[in-house]
């Protein structure tokens, strides 16, 4: 079964149809952000505190959002980017990004936090793995062959875990 939150402010369509095509659901941009503490976003509002941190607005001086293609470190520690080269480009659309407290994540129960890291000002995560929770700042659904490639594999970390 794949469930597609509609928050009225995404791209339903191509997240659909990617997702159709693999058969899963994956936390992506504002689904990966919902994972974290709090956010600036819209005045500090609550997340749901799987992964303890806080979303931030990118500082001045960048141009927000932060719209386009940008390579991303993942040193192979992520299950999810299994087969994609280190440096691979995604698409990414967003002006806040997620600043993850690690040490506080070792409490969860849920193993360490797996990050990888994108530049753009500040480095920061993303795409996170914090047990069977996989999630991406970027949206692989539109991030062409490496997105696809992404989604694949998050088809089949499901597949081996049911």
């Amino acid at each position: 079964m794949i469930a597609i939150i509609d928050y009225g402010r995404g791209n339903l369509g191509s997240v659909e149809k990617a997702f159709a095509r693999v058969g899963v659901l994956l936390g992506i941009c504002l689904g990966y952000q919902l994972l974290f503490t709090s956010s600036e976003e819209f005045g500090e509002g609550r997340g749901l505190d799987v992964i303890p941190g806080v979303v931030r607005r990118f500082p001045s001086g960048r141009k927000v959002p932060h719209m386009g293609w940008n390579g991303v470190e993942h040193g192979g520690r992520l299950r999810l980017f299994e087969g994609v080269p280190e440096g691979a480009r995604f698409y990414f659309v967003h002006s806040y990004y997620p600043e993850a407290r690690t040490t506080d994540c070792a409490t969860t129960g849920a193993g360490p936090l797996k990050q990888a890291w994108c530049e753009y000002g500040v480095r920061f995560a993303a795409a996170v793995e914090l047990g069977a929770i996989h999630a991406t700042q970027f949206h692989p659904e539109k991030s062409q062959r490496w997105g696809l490639r992404m989604l694949e594999n998050f088809a089949a970390i499901v597949k081996d875990s049911a």
